[in-house]
């Protein structure tokens, strides 16, 4: 080949990847434009998980505004001494850098066309040579037992222990019971299936709050061990694809959380909620690719069974769902969103969100079988979701906030509203140390 055809090859090849950039850009412009600006959606491109469902529209602050009484402004330090968080210039130029990155990221990604075909041909690649380590935004991590996790990372505590310290006092003070319960993680613990190199750092964290908790005299109650010692196989508890426990699993937290709120709160909950032999299951084959199974595609793993739970006894519930929509009615109908067990939609439905209508920022749940005057809120996240409706069944009101979406004053919300007892119910992904609104321990 002479000069003159190699100058005119490389000039093709430029000309070929410049227009790919272009049509890489407009493609995410135009899809941007569409979605952000008249709402339409075009095509199968992003995996949509419960993770991803944030829930918008109220402004909570406006119903429950915040007061100067309740600030936590401090954090305790390694030694033991209380020092003010302030942010830097840094810190909040940094924080808009991050921000603007992680819509670019999304952009970049979500709306790009064609997407899960290369997600799925990566997953392909990482299959065949053995891959159990599945990075990206969350990287996937394959267990010894062939389920699917994330990757854990190291978390500071101090500031969770120090606000839930804090949050406990100023409920005590307003004659409100506060409980702290650790549900477990796919990682056991006790049986650690982690590939060669992979610290479960989940567990530690959880390790280390108990603890801390334990120390400030804030009461606590550890789901992991009895999981361990009661389950008949600790991962059959979770599903392969997904984060989450299973919905059975569910059911025998709720009897748990029932316990203890019978021996330590006042409550006479029929124990008899935990029991699942009081519940349909109804399995719908193959239906279910989970919020870790969606990021490695069918091309790496295969889809499961999902388990749709419920009682065998008629009940009459109405649930106010962030005052976007009011439900009376039985079980499944005020308490599942059976749409999203429709069809099967691998990429853009989560079965998960069946339970309580997915991710939202608050729901209040009445038991119209029940004149108790009981009320419990629960401070929990999306694992809660299957374990709130069970709790319903033997509480007359049972409030659940996920704080990550609300952003207005929780202790507003309870002055309020006047709950009995207040379940703060995490899993040990939960744990951080974001003291912003929104993070999970921001009590504010």
């Amino acid at each position: 080949m002479d000069k003159a055809k190699r100058i005119n090859t490389k000039k093709i090849v430029a000309i070929i990847f410049v227009a790919m950039i272009m049509v890489f850009f407009v493609s995410i412009i135009t899809r941007f434009i569409l979605s952000a600006v008249f709402g339409i959606t075009l095509g199968n491109n992003a995996s949509v998980d419960e993770n991803s469902q944030i829930p918008t529209g109220t402004d909570w602050s406006e119903e429950y505004p915040f007061s100067d009484e309740y600030r936590f402004k401090y954090l305790m330090n390694d030694d033991g001494k209380t020092v003010e968080i302030k942010q830097t210039k840094y810190e909040k130029y940094n924080e808009k850098v991050g921000k603007i990155k992680d819509r670019i990221e999304e952009y970049s990604t979500t709306l790009l066309m064609g997407r899960m075909k290369f997600v799925e041909l990566n997953a392909t690649v990482n299959k065949l040579v053995g891959m159990k380590l599945i990075t990206g935004t969350d990287s996937v991590v394959v267990m010894k037992n062939g389920q699917l996790t994330y990757e854990s990372t190291e978390q500071d505590t101090g500031y969770a222990a120090e606000s839930t310290k804090w949050f406990a006092d100023i409920l005590k003070s307003k004659g409100i019971d506060l409980m702290y319960i650790q549900s477990p993680s796919k990682e056991n613990k006790f049986d650690d299936q982690l590939p060669d190199g992979v610290t479960d750092y989940y567990n530690i964290n959880a390790d280390e709050l108990l603890k801390k908790l334990g120390e400030k005299g804030v009461k606590t109650i550890d789901l992991r061990p009895m999981l361990n010692d009661e389950a008949e196989d600790y991962s059959d508890c979770f599903f392969r694809t997904d984060h989450h426990w299973k919905p059975t699993t569910g059911v025998w937290a709720a009897g748990k959380i029932a316990e203890a709120l019978n021996e330590s709160c006042g409550y006479s909950i029929d124990p008899s909620l935990g029991d699942i032999s009081n519940y349909n299951v109804k399995i719908y084959k193959d239906y279910c690719l989970g919020t870790q199974g969606k990021k490695v595609t069918l091309n790496y793993t295969d889809p499961e069974d999902f388990q749709l739970v419920y009682p065998k006894k008629d009940m009459s519930f109405t649930a106010n769902y962030s005052n976007e929509k009011k439900i009376t009615g039985g079980y499944t109908e005020a308490l599942l969103d059976m749409n999203e067990l429709s069809r099967i939609d691998y990429y853009n439905l989560s079965t998960y969100s069946t339970y309580l209508y997915g991710n939202k920022a608050l729901r209040q749940i009445k038991n119209n079988d029940l004149h108790d005057g009981k009320r419990l809120l629960i401070i929990g996240d999306s694992f809660c979701h299957c374990v709130a409706p069970c709790l319903a069944t033997g509480i007359e009101y049972l409030d659940f906030l996920d704080i990550r979406y609300f952003n207005g004053s929780v202790i507003n919300y309870i002055e309020q509203t006047r709950p009995d007892t207040v379940i703060i119910n995490y899993n040990p992904s939960s744990i951080n140390s974001d003291s912003s609104l929104g993070g999970t321990f921001n009590f504010e």
